[in-house]
């Protein structure tokens, strides 16, 4: 149990000592850095205004698959249901012809 509890003390100690070697690795390297280069490309090439952008043509291209999406999905919404109205009718059964009523005998009063 002793030897435990120097284990734990040991690991601990082992711990802080790196975490302040990175405390003060790092704020030595905070006064070491650099600014980045700033690489601006002046490029003379103007975005053209003629025709469709790419992202209209993104767009459309969205817009005509979903349409389509929608029409299978509509037709095979319209086989289904003529499907179920057919086997509707198949299943049917006969409704059974109503009984004749019988005439009801009247109870004496005594």
């Amino acid at each position: 149990m002793e030897a435990m509890v120097w284990l734990f003390f040991e690991i601990g100690g082992l711990l802080a000592l790196a975490g302040i070697v990175f405390f003060i690795l790092g704020w030595w390297s905070k006064g070491k850095l650099e600014p980045a280069e700033q690489n601006v490309v002046l490029s003379s090439t103007k975005p053209t205004s003629e025709g469709p952008s790419l992202a209209d043509l993104a767009l459309d291209a969205e817009r005509q698959h979903w349409g389509k999406q929608i029409s299978d999905l509509r037709s095979e919404r319209d086989d289904l249901l003529i499907e179920v109205g057919q086997l509707r009718t198949r299943t049917e059964a006969p409704k059974p012809a109503a009984k004749p009523a019988k005439p009801r005998t009247r109870k004496s009063k005594k």
